[in-house]
């Protein structure tokens, strides 16, 4: 394990923005991991976990101590009765991880296909797309403590998974850093169809989808409201889709009549905000070098050179428009590293 200086961090970002980082070590061991977390303490400097950096904004400053980025590999697969458990390094880039499932004749994680990153992000966030989210196919989580060096199985009720959050962006979770994940998979799954655009693409069809042809139909579907990452920058969906109560939802349908809104299961309504930002006249618009992706209101991206400070102020300029205009305070689902990028959903995590 080497500990690299003053490395630049806006290329392991997809939104290909960030200062540089005071030390930097790459982690292929659980005993790499060790050793850099025993480094930091002896220097006494902070560090966060890198992953994919595929949902982050890093400061211009970049960072004043340890970034430590995950490259812990390796798939095992095994059959247990029904299901197959799928055990992935937290470093394994997550899009080939998936693909790699649905070549071994397994459901339940290709709605979640095109997404960036790294396997070991994706229960932090737990991240969801077009019906799923991973935390329904994870069974256990392997990480270790940034206290004791100790290693954990965190079962699925212990990851406390909700809509985009899990235990480990907790303040307690925080103190752990994720080395592998497991999944529970099907060989005979049915194909979730539940989110409409999917459910669509089929819809002239008298069979079941396949798990490869559901993952065809999401990459068209990505493909028509997120950018290429190769070509522009950007973090994905930048803002949370909000909830609101039953108040608030009259009053923005009694402007928006057909805004796009879904029932929650403890009362209330969750909005489809990339609708609503739209309607708010949000989507496309540009300042600069950063702007409104033209097809997606809910993605923000730099299209090149951008800061993160332009980023920052240009998302909060959209933050202010929404609360004057509908009431409703909409939070970041990207996270933000750096002194000079406090918007609240601040977190650790790569």
């Amino acid at each position: 394990m080497e500990i690299e200086r003053e490395v630049l961090l806006a290329s392991f970002t997809t939104f290909q923005i960030g200062g540089r980082a005071r030390f930097f070590a790459r982690v292929r061991t659980p005993q790499d991991l060790k050793e850099a977390l025993e480094w930091g303490e002896k220097e006494k400097v902070p560090f966060f976990v890198l992953g994919g950096g595929s949902n982050l904004l890093i400061s211009d400053d970049g960072f004043p101590g340890l970034v430590i980025k995950i490259e812990i590999g390796g798939v095992s697969l095994k059959e247990e009765g029904e299901v197959f458990q799928v055990v992935a390094g937290a470093g394994e880039p997550w899009d080939p991880f998936v693909v790699r499932t649905i070549e071994s004749g397994l459901s339940g994680l290709e709605n979640l296909s095109g997404i960036p990153g790294t396997v070991g992000g994706t229960p932090v966030q737990n991240v969801g797309a077009y019906g799923v989210e991973v935390g329904t196919a994870i069974a256990w989580v392997e990480a270790y403590s940034m206290k004791t060096y100790k290693k954990r199985l965190f079962q699925n009720t212990d990851c406390q998974f909700g809509y985009r959050t899990s235990f480990f962006k907790t303040e307690e979770g925080r103190q752990w850093i994720i080395t592998r994940v497991a999944f529970h998979l099907s060989k005979n799954g049915a194909p979730n169809l539940s989110y409409r655009e999917v459910r669509d693409y089929f819809t002239n069809r008298e069979t079941p989808p396949t798990p490869l042809e559901v993952r065809e139909a999401v990459l068209l579907i990505r493909s028509r409201k997120f950018p290429d990452i190769k070509v522009i920058g950007t973090a994905g969906s930048f803002f949370k889709n909000p909830a609101v109560d039953s108040t608030t939802l009259a009053k923005l349908l009694k402007e928006f009549p057909d805004l796009p809104h879904f029932p929650l299961r403890g009362g209330g309504s969750k909005i489809a905000l990339g609708a609503l930002l739209e309607r708010l006249q949000w989507k496309g618009v540009r300042r600069g070098r950063v702007g409104v992706f033209e097809k997606q209101s809910l993605v923000l991206v730099n299209y090149g050179g951008s800061t993160a400070q332009e980023m920052r102020e240009f998302a909060e300029n959209i933050i202010r428009d929404v609360r004057e205009k509908t009431g409703i305070e909409i939070v970041p689902e990207i996270v933000f590293i750096g002194d000079r990028l406090q918007i609240p959903g601040d977190l650790p995590r790569g």
